[in-house]
């Protein structure tokens, strides 16, 4: 039904779109799911300076210019207050990570592990750790992420773009073949309180988008490994970004001191235009914009983070006790 308008937006736009020249030094806002990179986000496209992706761009990518009245008209009365998996508040013009922008284009999007759960692990391995990949299939992904991002940053007319992504995560290194001066910001959570948001985050996904049936054990299991597998490579990759081109925070200190947290991300990557931004920074923490999940685990849980994720508390410095089980 779409295909008309596609062809039409591609007539006009994509000769522009393709010679846009994308700033070489983008930001990637990278981290686990639910550890607190849509706060970062939602806080630095405040920055006019960068591109960004919202949520009515991912809904018909090759289509958004034309349909925007639509969606302006019909679907923005239509969305849920908040994201569902936590209570950040949502409409069309919401910051979005751009791996749902990549499930219009390629396979290689965690989100088809929610559509088809019992799928998970291999939807994780291609697609966020490129197992079985051939140097093609690289080569045909980063064509692919480059062009989402030119056709946002051409339609914003900004050339440097913010990109928030849990995906990314364990993606450094091809990032760094596409941009060698890009910008990263991890951020990162407690893993107890992570664990119990990402739980959430499954359940109420795979509630909503699921075509095959799911158990919440399964649910954990993807939840515990995957946390595993993807922050065992980012520790690792991180040793191949340059120096002064990584940033880290954790969540915890960011709802604190946003602004602070700022100041030392802009001052140690280099970014530019942080006094000129702050004004709007500080207007924006200081309203209320919703938070994500957090609740109480239970002791079996707690024990089990505790011991399979404690190379991350060490690494991260969060306090962890040992497990409460002892053995014989």
């Amino acid at each position: 039904m779409l295909s008309p308008i596609r062809l039409a937006e591609q007539a006009i736009c994509g000769y522009r779109t393709r010679r846009f020249a994308l700033h070489p030094q983008p930001v990637f806002i990278v981290g686990h799911w639910q550890a607190g990179h849509s706060r970062l986000h939602e806080i630095l496209v405040r920055d006019p300076q960068f591109a960004y992706l919202r949520l009515r761009d991912c809904l018909a990518p090759d289509a958004a210019r034309t349909l925007k009245p639509l969606f302006d008209r019909h679907l923005a009365k239509r969305l849920p207050a908040d994201r569902g998996v936590d209570s950040l508040k949502l409409d069309l013009n919401a910051p979005q990570g751009d791996d749902l922008l990549l499930a219009s284009h390629t396979s290689r999007s965690i989100y088809y592990a929610y559509t088809f759960p019992q799928a998970a692990d291999t939807v994780f391995n291609e697609a966020l750790l490129f197992d079985r990949a051939t140097e093609d299939d690289v080569v045909a992904w980063k064509a692919i992420y480059r062009s989402a991002w030119q056709n946002v940053a051409a339609r914003q007319g900004k050339p440097r773009f913010v990109s928030r992504n849990a995906s990314n995560t364990t993606r450094i290194p091809q990032l760094l073949q596409m941009f060698p001066e890009a910008r990263f910001i991890h951020v990162h959570r407690h893993p107890e309180q992570l664990f119990s948001a990402q739980q959430r985050r499954w359940e109420s996904l795979t509630d909503r988008w699921a075509l095959q049936r799911s158990n919440p054990a399964e649910l954990r299991g993807h939840t515990m490994v995957f946390f595993e597998r993807m922050m065992k490579r980012c520790l690792a990759d991180r040793e191949v970004i340059p120096a002064g081109q990584l940033f880290e925070t954790s969540y915890e200190r960011l709802c604190e001191e946003p602004l602070d947290v700022l100041a030392e991300a802009y001052g140690q990557l280099t970014l530019g235009g942080f006094d000129a931004a702050r004004p709007r920074f500080a207007e924006f923490v200081k309203s209320d914009h919703g938070s994500l999940a957090t609740s109480e685990l239970s002791p079996a849980d707690r024990d089990d983070v505790r011991l399979r994720w404690r190379f991350a508390f060490d690494e991260f410095g969060y306090r962890v006790t040992e497990p409460q089980w002892k053995t014989a």
